[in-house]
């Protein structure tokens, strides 16, 4: 079965014809979040976003920008004025091992539980970035297509309410970044909706799923190319919050 929604033919082609369908995560964390996501419409295959493909598509580097002027802003605001926004989640654990058995102690029994909490959120199953990068496709880009293939795909006919599930779940599995404060994962959930809204929009205009995949992809991808800078501003707020 063809997806009708070809107009930029990114679907990856395997030998004997065949065309690799999309499978959201199904096991740890990201597992438990995709089940209780709305169901994909339909056949949906892995779509590869190449740079010859991104370049029909219009710049999004200055939304991508102010994205992130607005994203660093609202950090540095959430952590002034709520501290407790400025821990991380590994901050919390490895605080909450020294209560109970001191520093040295504390440290030793911190760190299976980091690697515990990594692995059961980093395992996911389904389709992989490696499935994008072996079609040409650069890392920020398939990254980007990845995650809008997954919380993003098909939302043109999700209810409201499933739709801002999807974007809550978006930032929710970001927490594999334990090294960030938490009130990035606010911040990141709020940049999902922006993706949303993006696809949404080009839905409207175009009736194309994948059009819009592919639109909420490019931006995506864009603002990750930025967003070491806002990586570097919440590991500093970190850093500095280890000192206080």
């Amino acid at each position: 079965m063809a997806h009708e929604n070809n107009r930029f033919n990114l679907s990856g082609v395997l030998e004997g014809g065949g065309v690799r369908q999309f499978r959201r995560p199904d096991k740890g964390v990201s597992g438990v979040l995709s089940r209780l996501l709305p169901p994909l419409p339909g056949f949906v295959p892995v779509w590869y976003p190449t740079p010859a493909v991104l370049r029909r598509l219009p710049s999004y580097r200055l939304a991508a920008f102010g994205l992130l002027v607005g994203a660093v802003t609202l950090l540095i605001m959430l952590v002034l004025t709520i501290p407790w926004m400025r821990t991380s989640p590994a901050t919390l654990v490895f605080t909450t091992t020294g209560h109970l058995f001191g520093d040295l102690w504390g440290t030793v029994a911190g760190v299976p539980i980091i690697i515990l909490l990594f692995v059961m959120v980093s395992k996911a199953g389904g389709t992989t970035i490696l499935h994008y990068k072996a079609h040409g496709v650069k890392f920020w880009d398939g990254a980007a297509m990845y995650e809008e293939q997954w919380f993003r795909t098909g939302a043109e006919k999700w209810s409201p309410g499933q739709r801002v599930y999807s974007t809550i779940a978006f930032g929710a599995v970001h927490v594999v970044n334990i090294i960030y404060p938490i009130g990035s994962l606010i911040v990141v959930t709020l940049v999902g909706g922006v993706f949303m809204a993006c696809y949404l929009r080009v839905y409207r205009r175009t009736g194309d799923t994948q059009a819009a995949t592919l639109a909420s992809t490019k931006l995506h991808a864009t603002y990750n190319r930025f967003a070491i800078v806002y990586m570097a501003v919440a590991l500093l707020i970190v850093a500095a919050t280890s000192f206080i």
